[in-house]
Formats: C-alpha cells, sequence, structure tokens
C-alpha cells in the first residue's frame, strides 16, 4: 500500500478478499526475493571454500542486524526472520 494513499478509513472500504490477494502478491515476491537471495548466498559460500574462508561470518551477520533493525520500528521481527535466514 502506498502510505501517501493512505487515509483512516480507507482500509475499510476494501474487501477480505482483495486484502488477502495483496498479501499473497507479497508473498510470492518475498518468496522470489529470499531464492535470490539463497542463490548469492550460495555463490558467496562457494567463493569462500576456493579462498579456504570459514562459511559463517558472526561479525558480517551482527553488522547486517545492525543496519537492517535500522532501517525499521518492529526490530525483534527483522532480528527473527534475519537470524532464521543466516541460520538456513
Amino acid at each position: 500500500m502506498n502510505p501517501e494513499s493512505y487515509s483512516p478509513g480507507n482500509h475499510l472500504s476494501r474487501d477480505l478478499g482483495e486484502i488477502r490477494r495483496e498479501i499473497l502478491k507479497l508473498d510470492l515476491e518475498i518468496l522470489e526475493l529470499l531464492h535470490e537471495r539463497l542463490q548469492l548466498a550460495e555463490e558467496a559460500g562457494e567463493r569462500k571454500r576456493q579462498e579456504g574462508k570459514q562459511l559463517r561470518d558472526e561479525d558480517r551477520e551482527e553488522e547486517l542486524l545492525r543496519i537492517l533493525t535500522g532501517h525499521t520500528e518492529n526490530e525483534e521481527l527483522v532480528e527473527g526472520v534475519w537470524r532464521q535466514i543466516f541460520d538456513y
């Protein structure tokens, strides 16, 4: 939803089916981005193996979490989701 077009009563005029379709659309976009991220992480892992580096870089993970949580009001959600991604 475009924040500029939001008005307090506007969301009440949308039907549940429409809301669910928007959520599904976003979920599919998130899934596509997760697949892209996984491919890049696998590529980075292969590069690390070639260079004899440790696959898991906890300092880098913490740096990413600091960056990402700095861009949200829901730090717990971001940290929880990204820790799951890192652990995959």
